[in-house]
């Protein structure tokens, strides 16, 4: 647990040394925005899941899988937009050998791998459509590699979750932001479109190569993730 908490802490850091800088306006509706209630900014959400069963599939049904995530959201100001960082512990291939992000080989034991980024808070279906309107986060996913004894895996891309807990008025001040995160396990995601800001739908993917070119894949955690903010801020979501 300790070792898990100095990981955190550690990703804590980093997250607000890299500020939002290169969240992009094209991710998302600039309507949507999450405001701090009468609190000063950085928000931080995070969650630590030690027992969340993890797996990133492409198309030929090649696979990692793990156990364990730890997120962190931040957001420097008011807005749809901030960086992320999430740790995926325990990841090995098919043959059962550890992984880890080749960035980080140095200083992260073998089994962990983070993936760093953007997220985007986003609309997933517009009023009018048979859903109503849903919000989603979208991660814009910075290249990564991982590699597995002689093995080395490349990630690109975005995926989406959905959002769960925004229910009542856009007044209604929140601490938690829940959602999903789920696949069909043959490189396709659950949630597949989101809209910009001129409101076209826009079609995410996440790729994967392991060996044989980038192929569509699909990352899944097999538990609701729900990120609360520290330090007892709260904040509410205006126009959803």
């Amino acid at each position: 647990m300790m070792k898990h908490l100095k990981l955190l802490g550690l990703a804590l850091t980093a997250l607000c040394m890299v500020g939002i800088g290169t969240a992009t306006a094209t991710f998302a509706l600039s309507l949507v925005s999450v405001t701090l209630s009468g609190a000063t900014y950085p928000l931080r959400l995070e969650v630590t899941l030690l027992t969340a069963k993890t797996k990133l599939t492409n198309v030929l049904k090649e696979i990692l899988k793990g156990v364990g995530l730890l997120l962190l959201l931040l957001l420097n100001e008011a807005g749809s937009s901030g960086t992320f960082e999430a740790l995926f512990t325990s990841i090995e291939n098919k043959a059962g050998t550890q992984c880890f992000s080749e960035e980080n080989s140095k200083k992260d034991p073998a089994g962990e791998v983070l993936l760093k980024g953007t997220w985007h808070l986003v609309y997933t279906s517009l009023a009018g459509s048979t859903q109503g309107l849903q919000l989603g986060v979208l991660y814009l996913v910075s290249p990564v590699e991982q590699v597995c004894g002689a093995e080395i895996f490349k990630i690109k891309g975005d995926t989406l979750s959905s959002v769960e807990t925004l229910a009542g008025t856009e007044t209604e001040e929140y601490t938690k932001l829940s959602g999903v995160l789920l696949g069909n396990g043959e490189g396709a995601p659950n949630i597949t479109v989101f809209y910009n800001d001129s409101g076209t739908s826009t079609k995410v993917k996440l790729e994967a190569n392991f060996g044989s070119g980038f192929k569509e894949a699909d990352e899944e955690v097999e538990e609701t993730v729900t990120v609360t903010a520290l330090d007892g801020k709260m904040f509410t979501v205006t126009s959803r």
